[in-house]
């Protein structure tokens, strides 16, 4: 999700020197590590609970906030702009 966001969306670059990196990509990085500390502390706590869920969640999570964020429309975001 992170090096498609960070490949394919219209939002510009943060203009990092090391990579080339989006607000929507990096915000589904994040995501996915606030996803992870989730289900950490569900596992810890002795809970069995699915991974993908909370992961997969996070990083979609943030990459739509990051492409709000970043001025892109929600629509074009989703992919739904060329069917409208």
């Amino acid at each position: 999700m992170v090096a498609s966001a960070a490949s394919f969306s219209p939002a510009p670059a943060l203009g990092l020197p090391v990579a080339a990196l989006n607000l929507p990509a990096l915000l589904a990085a994040v995501g996915t590590l606030v996803g992870l500390l989730v289900l950490l502390r569900a596992v810890l706590a002795g809970e069995a609970h699915a991974g993908l869920p909370l992961l997969n969640g996070g990083a979609v999570g943030g990459y739509l906030l990051g492409s709000v964020l970043a001025g892109v429309p929600l629509v074009t975001a989703v992919g739904l702009a060329p069917y409208l």
